[in-house]
């Protein structure tokens, strides 16, 4: 029996995705993608992983956004992970990239307080003096937001 094939229909290649880590190298983070990407979990499902090795602290969303224009337009994906320091200035500089996910789902912020403290509501803690302590990544970023918001007053 003959196979038959419409006229003109072209066959995209499997799809790849690019995968850009945050460090010069693959670290334990992304454990996960590396055992799945070696076990053939992701070519058992018809993707071709391609994860990215070195890249200079700070152009992770620039490599994203050049790797997607490269490869995008025959249905391929870019993906990359970056810290929140690095990707809101540039897509405040215009770098077309979006963050699709958060390590902590809604925000970085996290509230702690020692039990002796006995605050139960946060009515009680605004009444209190609190103080306020940031990893150096997102305490570059509020330094660097606060200072656009309201200037060097």
């Amino acid at each position: 029996m003959p196979i038959l094939f419409q006229k003109d229909v072209t066959f995209m290649p499997r799809p790849r995705v690019f995968f850009q880590g945050d460090y010069e190298l693959l670290s334990s983070q992304f454990a996960g993608l590396v055992v799945a990407a070696k076990s053939g979990l992701f070519q058992s499902r018809g993707i071709d992983l391609v994860l990215r090795g070195k890249v200079r602290p700070g152009s992770e969303a620039d490599v994203v956004a050049g790797i997607q224009e490269a490869v995008g337009d025959r249905g391929n994906l870019a993906l990359g992970c970056a810290e929140q320091n690095i990707v809101v200035p540039a897509q405040a500089h215009g770098a077309p990239v979006q963050v699709v996910s958060a390590m902590y789902h809604k925000s970085p912020l996290g509230l702690g307080l020692l039990p002796t403290s006995r605050i139960t509501s946060l009515k009680e803690l605004a009444q209190r003096q609190m103080r306020v302590g940031m990893l150096a990544d997102s305490l570059s970023l509020a330094q660097r937001l606060l200072h656009q918001a309201v200037g060097s007053s």
